[in-house]
C-alpha cells in the first residue's frame, strides 16, 4: 500500500480510520500483555532465576575445590605407593656381592666427580647377626672418604639410597678443609646387611 492509496482511503472512506482505531486497540492491548508478561517476569520468575544461578554457581565452586582436595589426595596417595614400592624393591646382598656394592658406590661417586680416597669394607664383630622372619643377616659397612662440596655430597647419598641395595648411612663426620672453604672432608660409614 502506497501513501496515495491511504490518503484516497481516508478521504473517501470512514472505514479505515474505525480499522486505524480498533487497531491501535489491538497495539494497545499487545503493549499491556507485553507490560504485565514483563512485570511478572521481571518480579517473580527472574530474580528466582538470578537466585539460581548464584546457587549454581556457589556449587560448581565447592565442586571445583572438592575435585581440586580430591586430585591433590590422588597424588599424594600415588607418591606414597611409588615410595613403598621403592621400599619393597630394596634387598639384602649375598657375600659374594660384596664387590658389587664397592663397585656400585664408586661407581656413583664418579658419576658426582667425587674421588674417593678411601673405600674400605669394616668387619665390626661387636655388632650382631639379625634375624628377620627365620633368615639370618650380618651387620657390614663400608667406610668412605673423599673431598666435595655440599651439593655433591647431597646428591651422592641420595643417589646412595635409591640403590636397590638396603643400606643406609650410619656414620657421618665432616672436616673444613683448609684447601677451600668450598669443599669439606666427608668421612661416611655405609651400614648394609648380608646374608647368611
Amino acid at each position: 500500500m502506497t501513501i496515495k492509496d491511504l490518503l484516497s482511503k481516508i478521504n473517501s472512506n470512514d472505514s479505515f480510520i474505525t480499522e486505524l482505531i480498533s487497531d491501535k486497540k489491538k497495539l494497545i492491548l499487545v503493549a499491556i500483555s507485553m507490560g504485565i508478561f514483563l512485570y511478572i517476569d521481571l518480579g517473580m520468575i527472574f530474580p528466582a532465576q538470578i537466585k539460581g544461578l548464584k546457587n549454581i554457581g556457589k556449587d560448581i565452586s565447592i565442586k571445583a575445590e572438592e575435585i581440586k582436595s580430591v586430585k591433590l589426595g590422588l597424588s599424594q596417595a600415588k607418591n606414597t605407593q611409588i615410595k613403598t614400592e621403592a621400599v619393597l624393591v630394596k634387598r639384602v646382598i649375598s657375600e659374594s656381592e660384596i664387590m658389587i656394592l664397592l663397585q656400585r658406590i664408586s661407581e656413583i661417586a664418579n658419576e658426582r666427580n667425587i674421588s674417593l680416597a678411601q673405600i674400605k669394607p669394616l668387619k665390626n664383630k661387636s655388632l650382631k647377626d639379625e634375624v628377620v622372619e627365620g633368615q639370618s643377616f650380618s651387620p657390614f659397612s663400608v667406610s668412605l672418604e673423599f673431598d666435595t662440596d655440599y651439593h655433591n655430597f647431597g646428591v651422592f647419598l641420595n643417589k646412595l639410597e635409591q640403590m636397590d641395595i638396603l643400606s643406609g648411612v650410619s656414620d657421618l663426620h665432616i672436616i673444613n678443609s683448609n684447601d677451600s672453604y668450598l669443599k669439606q672432608s666427608f668421612i661416611v660409614t655405609l651400614k648394609a646387611y648380608v646374608k647368611k
